[in-house]
């Protein structure tokens, strides 16, 4: 009978040691709904390169699935942005602290947006792939990385074959150097009634594209090695204007879609451009016999191209910081970018000698672009550089359009970037 009635007892005092110990464990937080591990983590992922299903030619759903089986309990929403609206409905959404864990940005957005503190600093969590990528150039903010390198594009030489061959030219060797490409272009010019070069004037963005080519291939820079002040008043910047404003002499100059267009119709003799005219040119122009080439080499022994690119962020508000993470490891490996690349032919992992890959065996054209990415450069990471390149492309197009001095054009653009710099 006594142990019968200790027994009861007993119970009660397990009972109450077993709730005290639960509200101990439990406190400060909510009251637990289940097991912590079988909570599924939803990444938001908001890109522009495809779709999930077949409404594209880009279809990542399939690698989407293989992040989610290999990684158990982590889901990922993805959004498709449009080029048209994406930027805005970016913007709208940092600025209403509901933007999406994972974001692709173009290359020359991440500063507007590491600016506002509102992506992840990767710094520390980067160091051991930084030499794995190329790109880098394009994430880096005062010093610290705010995204990794997904998808690299590039600009290379197009050519006309036949324009060559009218000219007296080799039409299976394009120039290689400053020296053979206005030579090509005079000769073009003079013997085929075509003109022989394309440069870009007349538009905002591509005048200061394309001589920036020249530019960092000449050993310039529009800045300083610190950032402070502008470096188009030394030598290497008007060695490269001069010579542009030579070569301009037997190009068309006209907006980047025009000069597109007439070499489509076999009335310029080369161009320098993007890949995504590979398919363009097959699509539109398919009798007409092109090559493509590296940047010609500038007097230093340089060919260096501008790099544009697609950047995977965080959200510096994320709740899932490594979880996001690893899925921008995943999406941003060479295996995985090269699936895209394989479909969209006109960007490529941000990998050196990627070039080297058994999908561009058979595909010269398309490897030219693979190879050029790794000496590709950005423009300088700065708040103000989209105000500094309106500067640079007026002193471009006084020069090839008025013959103005490259000198003075370049000392008046140094003195209005230098004012910008010290505000």
């Amino acid at each position: 009978m006594r142990s019968k009635a200790i027994l009861p007892l007993l119970l009660c005092f397990v009972i109450v040691l077993v709730a005290a110990c639960g509200n101990n464990s439990s406190k400060g937080s909510q009251p637990s709904t289940g097991d912590a591990s079988s909570e599924v983590k939803t990444i938001k992922f908001w890109q522009f390169m495809g779709s999930m299903d077949d409404s594209t030619d880009i279809n990542i759903a399939p690698i989407i699935e293989e992040f989610e089986s290999t990684h158990p309990g982590v889901k990922v929403d993805v959004q498709q942005l449009t080029w048209d609206n994406g930027l805005d409905k970016i913007t709208t959404s940092f600025a209403a602290e509901e933007a999406p864990d994972v974001v692709e940005l173009g290359n020359t957005w991440v500063t507007q947006f590491a600016s506002q503190d509102v992506l992840l600093d990767l710094s520390d969590k980067v160091t051991d792939i930084k030499g794995e990528y190329v790109g880098w150039d394009g994430v880096t903010y005062d010093s610290k990385i705010y995204g990794v390198p997904w998808l690299l594009g590039t600009r290379a030489l197009f050519y006309n074959k036949e324009l060559f061959e009218q000219a007296g030219l080799d039409p299976e060797k394009a120039p290689t150097n400053w020296e053979e490409l206005k030579e090509a272009a005079a000769k073009i010019t003079e013997n085929t009634g075509a003109k022989g070069f394309g440069i870009a004037a007349g538009e905002a963005e591509t005048p200061w594209t394309q001589f920036s080519m020249f530019l960092w291939s000449n050993g310039g820079n529009f800045l300083n090695a610190d950032e402070t002040a502008s470096a188009l008043n030394e030598p290497a910047a008007i060695e490269t204007l001069e010579y542009v404003q030579e070569l301009s002499k037997v190009s068309l100059v006209a907006q980047d879609g025009m000069i597109g267009q007439e070499f489509a119709a076999g009335n310029v003799g080369m161009f320098i451009s993007g890949a995504w005219n590979l398919r363009g040119l097959a699509q539109n122009a398919p009798d007409l016999k092109w090559g493509v080439a590296e940047i010609p080499v500038a007097p230093t022994g340089n060919s260096v191209s501008f790099s544009g690119g697609e950047i995977l962020s965080i959200s510096a508000k994320t709740e899932y910081p490594e979880e996001a993470y690893q899925f921008v490891q995943f999406m941003t490996s060479k295996q995985n970018a090269m699936k895209i690349t394989e479909i969209a032919t006109s960007v490529f992992p941000a990998f050196p000698g990627v070039e080297a890959d058994p999908f561009f065996a058979d595909k010269p054209e398309i490897a030219i672009f693979a190879k050029q990415v790794a000496t590709a450069q950005n423009p300088p990471s700065l708040k103000a550089w989209q105000k500094i390149s309106e500067k640079v492309t007026t002193a471009v197009e006084k020069a090839v359009l008025q013959q103005t001095s490259a000198a003075e054009v370049l000392q008046t653009a140094s003195d209005n970037i230098n004012k910008l710099l010290a505000r």
